[in-house]
């Protein structure tokens, strides 16, 4: 078990490639629990799963480019614009 600020560090500097599938399954459940996070009456802490559906889907772009382009786009970096 990783904590988010790990899973964040992992998807920016990982060097080999993430699977799409691993990436867009792990966006959607980040991404369910912000939303219900922030549609809750409580208070959360929305900051880190926010930034981390964020560099999520930022990793999938950058994978999605790397493996089906030929433009030279590093994951990592799209990560971090994400």
């Amino acid at each position: 078990y990783n904590t988010q600020e790990e899973a964040a560090n992992f998807v920016f500097h990982f060097t080999g490639h993430l699977s799409l599938k691993t990436l867009a399954i792990f966006f959607g459940l980040y991404f369910t629990y912000y939303a219900t996070a922030v549609g809750l009456a409580l208070p959360a802490g929305t900051l880190v799963p926010s930034m981390l559906s964020g560099c999520v889907m930022g990793r999938f772009i950058g994978e999605l480019f790397s493996q089906h382009t030929s433009y030279n786009l590093d994951p990592g970096t799209a990560a971090l614009i994400g």
